[in-house]
This record gives C-alpha cells, structure tokens and sequence, in this order.
C-alpha cells in the first residue's frame, strides 16, 4: 500500500517511511515540487520541512489576489495549469465562475515578483 500526501502532509509521512506526494501546485512549479519530493525520498528532512515552510508561502501568494470570492477548485486549478504553461482557459460552465484574466495576472506577478526562481519561464 502507498499513502499520498499533499504539501502539507508530506513531510510529516515522510518521517514514517516511504510515501508518495499528490500536488496540488506541480503544474506550475515542477522542477521544485521534483525537488520538494526529493527530500522527502532521500531522507532529508531538514531540507523538506524548509522548503515545505518555502513552498507553502509561495502557493499562498498565488492565491492571495484570488482569495475572497467563493470558486470550486476548478477555478484555481485552470490559474495553476496556466501558470504552468498551459494555455488553459479560464471560464467554467455555467452555474461555476472561473477566475478572469485580470486576477490571473496578480496571482503570476505576486510569484514573480515575490518569490523569483519558481516560475519556470
């Protein structure tokens, strides 16, 4: 049996053996979520909870700009896959709301600008 683990539980599983991590932000930052996995693999757990601390903060400035209107997760799911270079659009079907391209923008420059080196260009 393998356990998955978000970026929140991953590191805490890792501390009891081998496990695997479903994220919810490698789309959008695949080399550091390689990385995130990585320690966890290899045993380096001062390193995974840091860059845990790291990773966290990071996909909170993503959402920040987002944060207020009530959408399913679908909607941020679409910003993740684009931000990752997919061109994914936005919109969901009626009745849910997708994000639109303005509020797309802040939560990419909030990375950006904040936090350099995590978005692959």
């Amino acid at each position: 049996m393998q356990h998955f683990w978000g970026e929140y539980g991953f590191p805490h599983g890792s501390l009891y053996g081998e496990c695997s991590l479903l994220s919810s932000f490698g789309a959008m930052f695949p080399t550091k979520t390689k990385e995130f996995f990585d320690y966890g693999v290899t045993g380096q757990i001062g390193k995974l909870f840091r860059m845990q601390a790291e990773y966290l903060a990071v996909s909170d400035a993503f959402q920040e700009p987002a944060v207020g209107p009530d959408r399913i997760d679908g909607a941020y799911d679409k910003m993740i896959q684009r931000a990752g270079g997919i061109d994914m659009p936005l919109r969901l079907l009626s009745p849910y709301q997708g994000f639109d391209l303005e509020t797309y923008e802040r939560c990419v420059s909030n990375v950006r600008d904040n936090y350099p080196g995590w978005l692959e260009e």
